[in-house]
């Protein structure tokens, strides 16, 4: 038989309260991204960005061999008690959605060639490409906005209880784990790749009467 991989990317009804097909009730502590032979998108690990949710997702079935480790990455607001009485939406909501990023992101930077995937992502926010570039990036995290410093803050009030209606760290009191060697998987790359860099044929032709240029050309 041909072993097969179900991905489970339904939006639902888009009823009030849900979360991309995922109601508040169906996010119980015991929900799991990666299962046997099945992925269920739909809970956001990055803030209202589906698209960086599903790279990384990709990248993790990509990688580790054991839905554990794979799901050690991933955070996301669940439980039954994870948002009491302010259903899915609402400030509440969102700073729980900004602390299970945050939490991802912490996770992430255990394993280095995952923090590298994910700067080199184009949809994540906090890709250097968006902040004018790593020292730009590097300069608002450490430099008088403090914005590294504000992140463990945060994480460290969530956690310790310091905000009663979040005691239970919305569900996710839990230390990323970094991933043990023997369950990354060996990778290859593919023939062909990278392509060889080759130069056309020159031209005499130049558009303002400057020298011809050669530009450097890649296959596709």
């Amino acid at each position: 038989l041909i072993q097969g991989l179900v991905v489970d990317c339904t939006a639902g009804d888009r009823k009030p309260g849900e979360i991309f097909g995922y109601g508040c009730d169906s996010l119980t502590e015991d929900f799991l991204i990666f299962r046997e032979n099945e992925i269920a998108l739909g809970p956001l690990i990055q803030v209202f960005n589906p698209s960086v949710t599903a790279a990384i997702v990709a990248y993790l079935e990509a990688t580790f061999e054991d839905d554990a480790t794979k799901n050690s990455f991933c955070f996301f607001p669940s439980g039954d008690t994870w948002l009491p009485g302010s259903g899915c939406s609402g400030p509440t909501a969102f700073l729980g959605l900004l602390y299970a990023e945050l939490k991802t992101v912490a996770a992430l930077k255990t394993y280095g060639p995952a923090m590298n995937f994910l700067l080199k992502s184009r949809t994540a926010v906090i890709a250097p490409e968006h902040h004018g570039g790593m020292l730009a990036l590097a300069w608002a995290s450490f430099g008088p906005m403090r914005l590294d410093d504000k992140r463990k803050r945060f994480l460290k009030r969530v956690d310790d209880g310091d905000f009663e209606d979040t005691s239970d760290s919305f569900g996710l009191g839990r230390k990323p784990v970094a991933p043990q060697k023997a369950s990354i998987k060996k990778k290859t790359s593919p023939k062909n790749y990278p392509p060889k860099s080759r130069a056309p044929p020159s031209s005499s032709f130049a558009c303002c009467g400057g020298p011809s240029q050669v530009v450097e050309t890649r296959d596709a």
